[in-house]
């Protein structure tokens, strides 16, 4: 009869004396929270003070007490439109694209109101601090730029973006780098997730400078560990 061995693996052996954190991480047995926008939105660049147009446009639901944020997703179905001939391939890339997203913090001060549903235009600040929140951008950008998140492409359909932020190890760098992949359009994220404290909130911003950006659905998903 044959007979089974049941005796631990060297792996399993340095398993079994994981922590129960050390499991939980291993497993990535995260809670997750997810704020969806489906409605179809146009940010027009003309309609906006100095041709720039600067809308927030999804709000995350507040980062819970005594948990660690272990990643942030956003997704995005959105298009750059222009009436212009892109039918040449010079114009296929995110580098020349006009339209994009960005994320910033949003962070209560005294009692703060709830915030609207709607977009919210940013070209004037005052909307968001009368409601009791201040907007936290890059605490290492002395311009006070936020994060970049996803350059549009100039392609002429709308198309699908995905991008994941994790904490990142960055020897505390000095410097703030703005720039999204140009293959991807994608932002780093650096120092995003470093920067967030429990009663924070994560906004999506839609920007557009020379075209429209017609946003058709994000999303913004956090994974949380307690």
């Amino acid at each position: 009869m044959a007979h089974a061995d049941l005796s631990l693996s060297p792996r399993l052996k340095s398993n079994a004396r994981l922590s129960y954190r050390d499991v939980v991480e291993m497993a990535q047995c995260w809670a997750y929270m997810s704020t969806e926008c489906n409605s179809f939105l146009g940010i027009r660049a003309s309609n906006s003070p100095n041709s720039t147009a600067n809308f927030m446009i999804s709000i995350s639901e507040p980062i819970p007490e005594h948990t660690k944020v272990k990643s942030v997703r956003f997704r995005i179905r959105s298009q750059e439109y222009s009436s212009e001939d892109r039918s040449s391939t010079f114009f296929w890339s995110h580098y020349l694209s006009s339209t994009w997203f960005e994320a910033s913090i949003l962070r209560p001060s005294g009692i703060p109101r709830p915030l609207p549903r709607s977009a919210i235009n940013m070209n004037n600040p005052l909307n968001l601090r009368k409601l009791g929140w201040t907007e936290i951008c890059n605490p290492r950008d002395r311009n006070g730029r936020r994060w970049q998140v996803q350059a549009n492409s100039t392609e002429s359909l709308p198309k699908f973006h995905s991008v994941t932020w994790e904490p990142t190890i960055d020897a505390g760098e000095a410097t703030f780098d703005d720039r999204c992949d140009l293959k991807t359009g994608k932002g780093s994220g650096l120092g995003f997730i470093q920067t967030l404290r429990a009663g924070d909130r994560i906004a999506l911003i839609g920007r557009a400078s020379r075209h429209q950006n017609h946003i058709y659905s994000t999303e913004i998903e956090i994974a949380c560990q307690a």
